[in-house]
């Protein structure tokens, strides 16, 4: 495994041990940030990248929590089970098997936008 995807695993690990499972998979905040995100990713993170955009939101979450003492909620263990699900395969990080199942990053970027929608809807059912 390259470092950038260590050092992504090791963030994603970080910060899901500080979700509350009892909260919203996604915080507002951070949803709200996708979304714009996803409409001008070239703005935000530079190319269509599902790499790039957890590498932002990632350190968007890191500033949160060091700045403000707060861990936003964003898609934890309840979304890395049902990706395993989806895709049959129980490890690694769901980006990861997002981007196994991939042909490029772009197509995993658009591959991730559309299985959190798919699972935020089918939460809220």
């Amino acid at each position: 495994m390259n470092e950038d995807l260590k050092y992504l695993n090791l963030i994603a690990k970080n910060v899901a041990e500080h979700l509350d499972k009892k909260t919203a998979p996604v915080d507002e905040t951070v949803y709200a940030l996708l979304q714009k995100i996803r409409n001008r990713y070239v703005i935000y993170i530079g190319e269509k990248s599902l790499k790039s955009l957890l590498a932002f939101i990632y350190g968007y979450m890191e500033c949160m929590r060091e700045r403000d003492n707060t861990s936003p909620a964003f898609l934890g263990i309840e979304f890395q089970s049902y990706i395993a699900n989806l895709y049959g395969i129980a490890k690694p990080h769901w980006s990861d098997i997002i981007r196994l199942n991939s042909k490029t990053e772009e197509e995993a970027f658009d591959k991730f936008y559309e299985h959190m929608e798919q699972f935020l809807r089918e939460r809220n059912q």
